[in-house]
């Protein structure tokens, strides 16, 4: 039949068929590929090569099959001209020839072809070559679909994390800066003269602020930590202090309770490692804290010890143990899940957003660790944890067991026993000679006991303050009045909110007061000072803080200092705090008004907020540092409510100083101007 190009076999299903391009001069071969294809495919055809390009382009086939030898524009120059168009290049063609050397079969593939059919026509040969090409096109065209829109994915989640971080930043710098103002103002009126109940009302103030930080802090984390943005730094510290940090902060709430806190660190445990304090700090709080928040009578034990250790290497296992409630078997795989309560109902009696331990567990992970919980309802909890950790190739400030030690008798009084059988195998350890009493009434036999023999007289007593027989200060006062008594020292184990009750104590040399919780570094260097002639690493540091402290006092009348803050509460809160330290300062609202400031007086400190109106932090500390040489240049501090990780190392790249976060803590913004002063 008379063909002049165009299509055949299109039906209904159009659209679900794969379109052929059959491109032929011979009217005999176009009918028989029209009789092998037309029942499975819509079918476009074209006489000669220029017409075969104009149909490529209009129809957009997903296969062709392209005679060689035609006239005018022959397959492989029709072949070439459709591989070399960026918009046809993909679609696979099949070249119809009567050559069968290697060399026309080359110079095809060459061209581009993806496969070739011999005439005369075989049906089922090619029918199978048509559907093998075709599969294997929709299947490029599928992977590729599925990697674009993987890449089309991974850009959507890059954009929303990228929202997500800056939405947390601006949301922590709002919530941060008003708290500032509140918490600051809260902490300068409790310095004022407060009737009781005013003060009452202010601590209840400030108390509700800081848990509302908690909240902000552990949000915050958890978004760190989901978002994998948590790292750690590596940083020497000492255990101990890291320890006694969290026990500053827990004390008064243990105390308020009557909860007896205890510390035992063992002695396999190295006293400095290397890791994140600040990290470990965390998951000390949160697990001492919800120890104390669940128990209501009785103790937390908190103890450290190294379950394995390969030259410096060392696995350490922490355990925080009380005696509250306890948890329910059945609600122990809830522990470390997001935003889960135990106790989930409307009057619930312990607060908290349900991702400390959550928060926990991830940072344990980080450190190399696991977290695990043992626990009966109704007997308490113990939480165990483990960090990976390396000690430094010295160890600083390392116990020295003096000969003066050696032989010491020491009676330990208080009616906790775990305590008193920490403080004794401290005891031991440095070779003193300990005995127990678990009341006044078993002390005041021990005492008697030593009346008569010299050999067993005791060199110390310690007793605890509060006991239910008889008072620490009672048990006292009858030992003393004994008429067979004999010198000794006496240590009075006291929480720090007992000592008005302790002036007349103070007169005798051999008295003594330990403040609980009890720590083992303060017990021994109590006892070196009691026990030894020799001055210790601790009274040389101490001589060292006074001869600081002295140029320190003579320096801050001296110091010039520039405080840039746009809030108006901010700027009263860190004014205040600087005049409490002794120090004057002059306010400027933006980064303009610092540059102005500048040009007048030199400033030897700028305490630079971050986010400012007309010119921000960041801007104003680098055109400050365009004005001064490196050495003569002002101390820039970085004042910021954005609290995440890398921070710092952000803004000190940018020409800072240093760099502490709001809500302001007056010790830390001290510390911030010591470090300015020591450098």
């Amino acid at each position: 039949m008379k063909k002049t190009g165009g299509t055949v076999g299109q039906n209904k299903n159009y659209h679900n068929r794969n379109k052929l391009l059959l491109v032929d001069d011979t009217e005999e071969n176009l009918d028989l590929l029209i009789e092998f294809l037309s029942e499975t495919y819509d079918l476009s055809i074209a006489l000669d090569g220029v017409s075969a390009l104009e149909r490529v382009e209009l129809d957009f086939p997903d296969l062709i099959l392209l005679d060689i030898m035609m006239p005018v524009m022959d397959g492989y120059e029709v072949c070439q001209k459709i591989k070399t168009n960026p918009l046809t290049k993909n679609i696979p063609i099949i070249f119809l020839t009567s050559r069968i050397d290697s060399n026309s079969i080359v110079k095809g593939f060459e061209m581009g072809a993806a496969d070739y059919v011999t005439k005369p026509f075989n049906e089922k040969e090619l029918l199978a070559r048509v559907k093998v090409h075709l599969d294997l096109k929709h299947a490029v065209e599928e992977s590729e679909k599925a990697r674009k829109e993987a890449e089309q994915a991974k850009k959507k989640a890059e954009q929303s994390e990228k929202l997500k971080s800056i939405f947390l930043t601006t949301m922590s710098h709002e919530i941060r800066t008003p708290m500032n103002g509140v918490l600051g103002m809260a902490s300068l009126l409790m310095d004022t003269r407060l009737d009781p109940l005013q003060q009452e009302y202010i601590e209840s103030l400030k108390s509700s602020g800081e848990m509302l930080m908690v909240l902000i802090n552990d949000i915050l984390d958890f978004s760190k930590i989901e978002s994998g943005k948590m790292t750690l730094e590596n940083q020497a510290f000492q255990l101990s202090n890291c320890i006694k940090d969290v026990y500053r902060l827990l004390a008064f709430s243990a105390v308020k309770k009557g909860i007896e806190l205890i510390e035992n660190i063992e002695k396999n445990v190295p006293k400095t490692i290397i890791g994140d304090e600040t990290r470990l700090r965390q998951v000390l709080f949160n697990l001492i804290g919800n120890a104390i928040k669940f128990t209501e009578k009785g103790e937390v034990y908190f103890s450290v010890k190294s379950v394995f250790q390969n030259n410096r290497d060392y696995s350490l296992e922490f355990s925080v143990k009380d005696t509250g409630i306890g948890i329910p078997s059945e609600k122990m795989n809830q522990l470390f899940k997001s935003f889960r309560q135990l106790d989930t109902s409307t009057t619930r009696k312990y607060g908290g957003t349900g991702l400390g331990l959550v928060i926990c567990e991830r940072l344990v992970k980080l450190m190399g660790g696991k977290i695990w919980v043992e626990s009966e309802e109704g007997k308490g909890a113990t939480f165990f944890f483990t960090i990976n950790t390396t000690a430094p190739e010295t160890q600083t400030d390392s116990e020295i067991i003096l000969p003066a030690l050696e032989g010491k008798r020491i009676l330990i009084v208080d009616n906790n026993q775990t305590l008193t059988k920490v403080i004794a195998s401290k005891c031991k350890s440095w070779g003193m000679l300990p005995c127990i009493a678990l009341s006044g009434k078993a002390a005041l036999d021990e005492f008697e006991k030593t009346l008569y023999d010299k050999e067993k007289q005791l060199d110390l007593l310690v007793l605890d303050m509060e006991m239910p027989d008889i008072n620490g200060l009672d048990l006292a006062q009858m030992i003393q009045n004994h008429p067979e008594t004999y010198e000794f020292h006496l240590f009075f184990l006291n929480t720090v909110y007992q000592l008005n009750e302790l002036p007349h104590q103070e007169e005798k040399n051999s008295t003594h007061f330990l403040n609980k919780p009890f720590r083992e570094a303060a017990f021994y260097n109590k006892l070196i000072e009691c026990f030894s002639n020799h001055t210790t690493k601790m009274q040389e540091k101490i001589n060292e803080n006074e001869i600081r402290t002295d140029r320190s006092v003579q320096q801050q009348t001296q110091l010039k200092i520039l405080v840039a803050e746009d809030v108006l509460t901010n700027q009263k809160v860190i004014l205040r705090f600087l005049n409490k330290m002794g120090y004057q300062a002059d306010i400027a609202r933006n980064g303009i008004e610092a540059l102005k400031f500048l040009e007048n007086q030199f400033y030897d400190i700028i305490l630079m907020d971050i986010m400012m109106p007309g010119m921000d932090g960041i801007t104003a500390t680098q055109e400050i540092r365009k004005k001064y040489d490196s050495d003569n240049s002002p101390w820039i501090v970085a004042l910021t409510a954005d609290a995440f990780d890398g921070k710092k190392e952000e803004y000190l790249s940018k020409g800072m100083n240093d760099y502490i976060t709001k809500p302001l803590v007056p010790n830390e913004l001290k510390n911030a101007i010591q470090r300015f002063i020591d450098n």
